[in-house]
């Protein structure tokens, strides 16, 4: 038998409708207002990358996107750097390049490798801008990834992602937009750009950022990476790159061959050989980090 619904459901209906409009309204933590890349390759070996960012910072909860991070070592280093913090419209406070701490990532392994960070601190609602160049030397295997967004709830409001790279260089990317691509007497350019992107929310079993976000992986097909040149069109090209830069006198010793040799011997295929040698590994080799 049917039954007309009470007014008492009817009720409750609507305000769970209402509770739930009402939390898609609410004033998100922090806001994307701009990000910007302009990446400026010059060879093989030489590029800048200048960036432009402003983010709005609406509560304590948003806090964790007003910071700046930035891992820098051998082959990239920040060049100039330069920030704001606003409150109620007016710059409360200038951030200057000896604001930023740089902090050794591992003394015991890798001594030319820094993490370099800055958390603004102020009275929400504040906006935090910083601009800074970042020029890379000597190696520039892959360009830097271009991610806006990456926080839940966060929208954006514009962000761009420019590439100018001398003429002829080929540029292999992948991306969730197709780029506008132009040419000058000397260089070629490829941007992506967008524009109000409303965010998405955090949910389990979600798909990868890469599938509900904007973003740009991109790399120069031929490379210089510490002064070993190379191509990177397929898995092929890479393997020669790879075996290119391993020393000339990398022979192993006649017993650890016959070791491979008696544990490979009775495998079936290749797949066989691959897991006989990493358990042999596994089972073998220790590694210890030992740091202060």
């Amino acid at each position: 038998m049917h039954k007309e619904p009470t007014l008492k459901a009817v009720a409750t209906v609507l305000w769970a409708i209402a509770i739930s409009l009402a939390a898609e309204a609410a004033e998100p933590n922090a806001e994307i207002l701009l990000r910007q890349y302009d990446l400026s390759v010059k060879s093989a070996t030489d590029a800048r990358l200048t960036v432009k960012e402003r983010i709005r910072i609406n509560n304590e909860k948003g806090s964790a996107l007003a910071g700046f991070m930035l891992m820098t070592d051998a082959y990239r280093e920040i060049s100039s750097f330069s920030g704001t913090i606003e409150n109620g419209g007016k710059i409360i406070k200038k951030i200057k390049q000896a604001d930023v701490t740089s902090v050794q990532s591992s003394e015991a392994f890798a001594d030319d490798s820094y993490a370099n960070f800055y958390s603004p601190k102020a009275p929400y609602p504040y906006i935090v801008e910083y601009s800074y160049t970042v020029s890379y030397k000597k190696a520039i295997a892959t360009f830097p990834s271009f991610f806006p967004v990456t926080s839940s709830d966060t929208p954006l409001e514009k962000a761009s992602y420019t590439i100018t790279v001398p003429t002829g260089m080929k540029v292999n990317w992948k991306s969730s937009l197709e780029p506008v691509k132009s040419s000058e007497s000397k260089t070629d350019s490829y941007k992506w750009e967008w524009e109000g992107f409303r965010g998405f929310k955090e949910e389990s079993f979600m798909p990868p950022l890469r599938e509900i976000a904007p973003y740009v992986f991109a790399s120069p097909s031929s490379f210089t990476y510490d002064g070993y040149s190379g191509t990177q069109d397929n898995w092929e090209d890479i393997g020669k790159w790879l075996y290119s830069i391993f020393p000339e006198d990398a022979e192993l010793p006649e017993n650890i061959k016959a070791d491979i040799r008696s544990l490979t011997g009775n495998c079936p295929d290749d797949l066989g050989k691959v897991r006989a040698l990493y358990s042999w590994l596994r089972e073998h080799t220790r590694y210890v980090s030992i740091q202060l």
